[in-house]
């Protein structure tokens, strides 16, 4: 049995590492290297701004994607309390600006920031205030039911194997050799995001988490990058 466990990790960890290691479309590479044209035009334009309005823009920009994203939840009263924690003025419930923080302050981002990263975007949303703070402890699928059939498109990997996934993914987000070079400022970010995604780490939420990071990630890529210091994102690509 151990040793059954052993192999999965091992395959997990190929897949991860071999992720990064895919070569680009000539299409790919022309497209990123056109919209980091306009990207860098674009942070050029933010900075003719006074301090105040690129606080207010950036303000703007954040509540913006909460609405337009976020609120497309299922069902009306969870959408409210969605929008609500995202945009609490307190440090410790703005689940953006909780993460983006932490990324830049530490430069790197632990299995315990994105636990309670999980928790300040789900509370309200589920009654389970603990289990917000955990990874899912039951295996499930994504997919859906078709008249009282499971019709499965993907079968995340076993709770068991969750955390040495996300270990995985962390080593991946915190090594600064992954970056590497312009062309992955947004390549990396939306890689990651999809990885958490595709690991499913808890019962609930699991999109909605992995976007924060992307988030969190483009932005510490644009300081590095163009040697700024944005408290928070200028450009959300969800």
């Amino acid at each position: 049995m151990m040793q059954s466990n052993i192999s999965k990790q091992i395959q997990f960890n190929q897949i991860f590492k071999s992720v990064f290691s895919l070569e680009l479309s000539n299409r790919t590479k022309n497209e990123i290297e056109y919209t980091l044209e306009e990207y860098q035009r674009f942070i050029s334009l933010l900075e003719q701004l006074s301090l105040r309005n690129s606080q207010i823009l950036q303000r703007t920009l954040k509540e913006d994607e909460i609405f337009y994203n976020h609120s497309m939840e299922s069902t009306p009263q969870e959408s409210e309390m969605l929008i609500e924690s995202m945009v609490d003025p307190h440090v410790r419930k703005d689940s953006i600006k909780y993460i983006t923080t932490k990324k830049l302050t530490n430069g790197i981002i632990t299995i315990p920031n994105i636990k309670h990263l999980h928790s300040i975007l789900m509370k309200g949303i589920s009654l389970d205030e603990e289990g917000n703070k955990k990874f899912r402890l039951k295996e499930v699928f994504v997919g859906y039911f078709e008249n009282g059939e499971k019709v499965v498109q993907y079968i995340p990997p076993q709770s068991a194997d969750i955390l040495f996934s996300m270990q995985e993914v962390l080593a991946l987000i915190n090594d600064p050799e992954v970056f590497g070079d312009a062309s992955n400022i947004f390549v990396q970010p939306a890689i990651i995001h999809a990885l958490i995604a595709i690991i499913q780490p808890f019962d609930d939420g699991n999109t909605r988490t992995s976007r924060l990071i992307n988030y969190a990630l483009l932005l510490s890529h644009t300081n590095q990058l163009y040697q700024k210091s944005f408290k928070l994102p200028i450009v959300y690509l969800s």
